[in-house]
């Protein structure tokens, strides 16, 4: 479902409706992860509390990298995991769990700084993206309007001499003798026109 080619094929809407759900999807989904590996840790040997420790904090620092493009997912990554995690180590282990605990809130705490940081640098990056695709869409625009005025007469609306001699540049340079009839043009020449022009426009 998140694969990149099926993500464009979403609407802008839909995606951020996606994001939405899945912060909400990822909050019930850890909480059963992680009410389940704290009983765990509850009923275990000193060893089996140790693989639940490692199993939690893999769980929320991989969370929250994972789920940078998401803030509030990453956020709640680190609430619904490290706080409830931290309270049952103390309540369990009591003083001999500190540097545990201590440690697990650091490396949230960066890990959400990271996160945090790279979906602004990923939101920078996207409006300026945004911002050139409208000003080449711009540029491009004015350079049609450009050649338009360059090879429209302003009075009739046809091709003026220099854009009538590029077409049958371009028709001869393309034709191949012997599979289509030569290109040809017509000049017709009115004698006394430009006094006419010059007069009446």
């Amino acid at each position: 479902y998140w694969l990149p080619a099926n993500v464009e094929r979403r609407s802008l809407a839909h995606r951020r409706r996606d994001l939405v759900r899945l912060g909400r999807k990822v909050g019930l989904t850890l909480r059963s992860v992680v009410i389940w590996s704290l009983f765990l840790y509850v009923v275990g040997t000193p060893a089996q509390r140790a693989l639940v420790q490692m199993q939690l904090a893999i769980l929320t620092v991989g969370g929250m990298l994972g789920l940078a493009h998401a803030p509030t997912a990453a956020l709640r990554v680190a609430l619904v995991a490290t706080v409830p995690a931290c309270l049952v180590y103390l309540a369990v282990d009591g003083v001999a769990a500190l540097p545990v605990v201590a440690l697990l809130l650091i490396v949230s705490g960066t890990m959400l700084v990271i996160a945090l940081g790279y979906h602004a640098d990923f939101v920078a990056f996207e409006l300026s993206r945004q911002q050139l695709v409208r000003r080449e869409r711009m540029a491009a625009r004015l350079a049609a309007a450009n050649f338009e005025q360059a090879s429209r007469d302003a009075l009739t609306g046809g091709l003026n001499r220099r854009a009538i001699l590029a077409r049958v540049t371009h028709e001869l340079a393309r034709h191949r003798p012997g599979k289509e009839k030569l290109p040809w043009l017509a000049l017709a020449d009115l004698d006394g026109f430009k006094h006419i022009n010059d007069t009446y426009g």
